[in-house]
């Protein structure tokens, strides 16, 4: 039984070593956005401009952004990366980036709101990203990716209850709803981490079992979330219970 459990133990560190817990994209740096987005063509000017970003020179994209003659929404969004790049605040940045919306007759779309998002999760506080979340909700229809920074700024400001309602929102959402939009692998990720992390492995277990029962897929990640709540309050044998779930 020694034997057996040392074996359980050693096998859920190794699985936590080589499996990250927190999902891409989450707390990463701002979105690059991309040249193919909503405009078919794309013109020489904005593909200088995004490779200029793409090789960390923001002070000249912003440069030859701020000299441009007509905009898009690729370049807005590029206006708004660059300025983040260069310095300038989260909001500082948003508001120039809605007033090039706003001067050139460009609706602002779901891509500029996610990269918003996206900063502001970086750079904080998370009572921003919501305050920013709900400009979304009056706008554009939100995206799992701006529901799922939301998920974590809820988690950060540890309201638990507020993270597991919207996410229970997602997964029952309305057909042709608008919002919440629908979960991914990554709200459940979010959540189970952050669980894992304020001492609540049952709650995160739980998120893990309401994920499956829900027709869901968990992968190892999700999984090795979950064993890592149980590891982290010196728990092998739930760990190893758990691991035995996804094995």
């Amino acid at each position: 039984l020694t034997d057996a459990r040392s074996r359980s133990k050693m096998l859920v560190q190794k699985m936590l070593v080589q499996t990250p817990l927190t999902p891409p994209g989450l707390g990463a740096d701002v979105v690059m956005p991309s040249i193919n987005e909503d405009t078919p063509t794309t013109t020489s000017f904005e593909a200088r401009a995004l490779e200029l970003l793409r090789l960390g020179d923001n002070a000249r994209a912003l440069e030859l952004l701020e000299g441009a003659d007509k905009f898009n929404i690729r370049l807005v969004n590029m206006l708004f990366t660059a300025l983040i790049g260069t310095g300038v605040g989260v909001d500082a940045a948003a508001v120039r980036a809605q007033q090039a919306c706003a001067a050139h007759g460009i609706a602002p779309n779901a891509s500029i709101f996610n990269n918003i998002l996206a900063a502001l999760d970086k750079a904080g506080p998370p009572e921003a990203v919501l305050a920013w979340l709900a400009k979304m909700r009056a706008a554009v229809p939100v995206t799992t990716t701006a529901a799922n920074i939301a998920l974590k700024a809820h988690l950060q400001r540890r309201d638990f209850g507020a993270a597991a309602e919207l996410l229970r929102s997602m997964m029952k959402r309305a057909a042709g709803a608008d919002y919440p939009p629908p979960p991914n692998e990554m709200s459940f990720n979010t959540v189970i981490s952050a669980l894992g992390d304020a001492a609540q492995p049952e709650r995160a277990e739980s998120v893990l079992s309401t994920m499956i029962d829900a027709g869901f897929t968990a992968s190892p990640v999700t999984f090795t979330a979950t064993i890592a709540a149980f590891a982290k309050q010196s728990r092998p044998a739930d760990a190893a219970r758990v691991l035995k779930r996804m094995l």
